[in-house]
C-alpha cells in the first residue's frame, strides 16, 4: 500500500477506482468502478462464460472486484489461457 501525504487524501479518494470482472452477454468483460459507483466498460473478452468451471462462472456472475488494472489483466489471462 502506498502512503500518502494527508492533505492529498480527500482529492485521490474521489478518484479512486477498482476493476470488476463479470460476465457480459456471455463473455468475460472488464469493467471500471468508480469511487462514485459509476462502472464503465474497459474491455471485452471473446471468452465463452459457459466454458468456464461452475465456480469461475458463479463469481463472474456476482463480478470479481480487483484493486488494479495490472491484477484484472493477470486474472483475465487465466481464463484466457
Amino acid at each position: 500500500s502506498v502512503s500518502r501525504p494527508s492533505n492529498e487524501e480527500n482529492v485521490v479518494t474521489d478518484f479512486e477506482e477498482s476493476y470488476v470482472l463479470r460476465e457480459k452477454d456471455g463473455k468475460i468483460a472488464l469493467f471500471i468502478r468508480y469511487a462514485n459507483g459509476d462502472e464503465i466498460l474497459h474491455s471485452d473478452y471473446d471468452v465463452s462464460v459457459s466454458l468456464l468451471p461452475k465456480n469461475d462462472r458463479e463469481e463472474l456472475k456476482s463480478g470479481i472486484e480487483l484493486s488494479s488494472l495490472n491484477e484484472a489483466m493477470q486474472l483475465v489471462e487465466d481464463y484466457v489461457g
